[in-house]
């Protein structure tokens, strides 16, 4: 049981260093009006079942970084 805790803090410590990114501005389409296309980004995550908002969380994280090292300040989901 020990170890099964200790795992479970290694993820959550995993999961919250990754969100210490440069912060993205989630938008719609009226809020980007005078804004510039950059490209269309994903992310994925190995989460689902019970944890499946996890999962979306961090694929949303995951798209956010790439956005940012492509040079995005907003990101639309669709």
């Amino acid at each position: 049981m020990s170890n099964y805790l200790y795992l479970l803090s290694i993820l959550f410590v995993t999961s919250c260093a990754s969100n210490l990114s440069p912060k993205i501005v989630d938008s719609d389409i009226r809020q980007i009006t005078d804004c510039t296309f950059i490209a269309t980004v994903s992310g994925t995550s190995g989460w689902g079942n019970l944890m499946a908002s996890v999962g979306i969380e961090n694929a949303k994280q995951e798209a956010r970084d790439k956005a940012f090292q492509l040079g995005a300040t907003n990101i639309i989901w669709v």
